[in-house]
């Protein structure tokens, strides 16, 4: 752990406030929001893990006992999980992405007033 008033110190404090400037601004409830969406896809996404994992287990064992039916039934299975694995990766990178963009408008609109305000 670094001791207090290291530039690590003084960097961490810099992003805390700024990240509840962000958070308080105009947009902030736009970037709470997608922050939220966020980690709902995210937990998601582990949940779908899970399932995927007894789902191939199923799977394996149709497979080594030779039931036909139940391969194709857990063959499908394995599908829509895995269907829903990537909608739920893909609505994620897009929710991160979209939060980058708008932190960067946020940063580069008071980064532009501040500068313009020194004349």
């Amino acid at each position: 752990m670094q001791a207090q008033g290291t530039p690590t110190a003084a960097l961490a404090t810099r992003l805390v406030t700024t990240v509840k400037i962000f958070a308080r601004s105009e947009v902030g409830w736009k970037a709470k929001l997608i922050f939220a969406a966020i980690l709902a896809l995210l937990v998601g996404a582990n949940g779908l893990n899970v399932a995927n994992s007894f789902v191939n287990r199923n799977l394996m064992s149709a497979v080594e006992q030779r039931r036909v039916g139940e391969f194709v039934r857990q063959a499908q299975l394995t599908l829509a999980v895995f269907a829903g694995s990537t909608i739920v990766a893909v609505l994620a990178r897009f929710g991160e992405e979209r939060l980058g963009l708008v932190w960067r408008e946020f940063m580069t609109e008071r980064c532009v007033a501040a500068y313009m305000a020194k004349g």
